[in-house]
């Protein structure tokens, strides 16, 4: 679990979400640029339409 804790004039806000991600992985990240909504449609449209190959992709990436 990935914590984010923010305080902004005087407010706190806490927000927290379930992740494989461990502490590295988020110091790692933080600087990058956050995932754009046009990102997110062509992700959900490649695994809408090609679910069937997508762990022969995943496995052929990580190797």
């Amino acid at each position: 679990m990935i914590a984010l804790i923010r305080d902004h004039e005087g407010w706190i806000s806490t927000m927290g979400l379930v992740t494989d991600l461990d502490a590295s992985d988020a110091v790692r990240l933080a600087g990058e640029s956050p995932v754009g909504a046009d990102e997110c449609i062509r992700a959900y449209q490649y695994i809408s339409q090609q679910s069937q190959n997508l762990c022969q992709d995943l496995i052929k990436s990580a190797t």
